[in-house]
């Protein structure tokens, strides 16, 4: 019989090695960068008190078969600070028959102090297993949208990205500029005039943890930062290697602060936002911000998360919604912490999931 225990540090070599076989298909050795990204994320967490565990599922023979990580957070209900748990690396042995592990793991994390438990990274037979738990599926939150800024270079740019054939795109990037500018003919490009309205300025984590309540405004559930966790939080996020590096701005418009936003970058390709904050009423001009920067870094398209509470907006930039196979569930004991989940009315970003983690889409070659 196994049993499941809390992960324990002498517990990171085996879990990273399961980690680099179930998701990334190699039976080689986990690199020294794996394992310490397992150790930064669910140990060196300065949300981590001691009162949140991750665990592992440990067969008769002492091997480790399975694993569920939990990244404590902490967001505020109400004006009243909660313990979050955001649970990512859901994963058994392909080789372990053994019934039921990857469900009890979960069972076992729901069961916590938590407040609330959520991931933005369930696949189709995760997101059934969560259900079956008592949790929901947020559909609203697990919606993306597309910006298309270079109507030719986008198809161009995944073409080289999902065929291995690099050499096509570079050899068809002149081609694809001169079709970029017909194609303003059909989708125009952001508007650089209404960018030069707003003013750019380094963003920090003082910055953010100052201007959020006003960014969030009316939101019931939103995130809660302090400056130096929030600095932790960043400082991890900015190793991410698989979209480019990460772009930070704050605007101001008329020295007031309109909002920010974090997104990753690589000339060619598409830049993916971590977070976009703004003001009810900034919050389109700084969406055109975002993609006028990306535009000038050379960015065929941006994506990001839905913001329900802007989704007019977001449609009136000629986004594209769609919905993946990869989703946002949440479970919580007290039903009253789903609402604003449910409607539509929290301060959700993929900085306040796991999505961030090098864990989520780097290679580690």
């Amino acid at each position: 019989m196994s049993e499941i225990r809390p992960f324990t540090h002498a517990d990171i070599p085996a879990v990273a090695n399961l980690f680099m076989r179930v998701f990334r298909g190699s039976k080689a050795p986990a690199p020294e960068s794996v394992r310490q990204c397992f150790e930064e994320l669910y140990f060196n967490n300065p949300w981590n008190d001691g009162s949140i565990e991750s665990f592992v599922n440990q067969t008769s023979n002492g091997e480790v078969s399975g694993f569920i990580g939990a990244m404590p957070r902490t967001m505020a209900f109400q004006n009243r600070e909660i313990t979050v748990v955001v649970a990512g690396n859901h994963m058994v042995d392909q080789e372990n028959r053994e019934l039921f592990v990857g469900s009890n793991l979960l069972k076992r994390l729901l069961g916590g102090p938590q407040d609330l438990t959520f991931t933005d990274s369930a696949n189709d037979i995760s997101r059934r297993l969560w259900e079956k738990l008592g949790a929901v599926t947020l559909l609203n939150y697990s919606l993306r949208w597309l910006r298309i800024l270079r109507p030719v270079s986008y198809p161009l740019s995944l073409i080289g990205r999902y065929s291995g054939a690099p050499v096509l795109r570079t050899l068809f990037v002149p081609a694809a500029a001169v079709g970029d500018r017909l194609g303003r003919i059909f989708l125009s490009p952001p508007d650089t005039a209404a960018a030069k309205r707003l003013t750019a300025k380094s963003l920090t984590p003082e910055l953010i943890v100052s201007g959020l309540t006003t960014m969030a405004g009316s939101s019931p559930l939103r995130p809660h930062y302090d400056a130096g966790k929030l600095t932790w939080l960043l400082t991890q996020a900015q190793t991410k290697e698989q979209y480019g590096g990460l772009n930070a701005r704050a605007l101001d418009h008329m020295e007031t602060l309109a909002g920010w936003y974090l997104y990753y970058g690589r000339r060619g390709e598409t830049a993916e936002v971590l977070q976009l904050a703004a003001r009810p009423d900034t919050f389109a001009g700084v969406m055109n911000h975002l993609f006028v920067d990306a535009y000038e870094q050379g960015s065929p398209a941006v994506m990001g998360v839905v913001d329900p509470r802007y989704l007019r907006e977001i449609h009136a930039h000629k986004c594209i919604i769609l919905l993946r196979p990869m989703y946002t569930t949440a479970h919580a004991r007290n039903a009253e912490l789903l609402k604003p989940l449910l409607l539509g009315q929290a301060f959700l970003s993929r900085l306040e999931g796991e999505w961030w983690t090098r864990l989520q889409g780097d290679s580690f070659h």
